[in-house]
């Protein structure tokens, strides 16, 4: 895992979480979702600031 980084959701692991159970797209996939196309997209850049 070097030179890796890990984003982790906590909350989109609990099993309990009823947004996870949805018969559609939850509320918490598409947030996710919308983080890694970001994250995904502006890596380059985010990586430039850490050394």
């Amino acid at each position: 895992m070097s030179g890796e980084a890990w984003l982790v959701f906590p909350v989109a692991k609990l099993a309990a979480n009823l947004g996870l159970r949805s018969r559609t797209t939850s509320v918490i996939v598409t947030q996710v979702a919308r983080y890694w196309k970001s994250l995904t997209e502006q890596a380059p850049r985010l990586a430039t600031g850490y050394p």
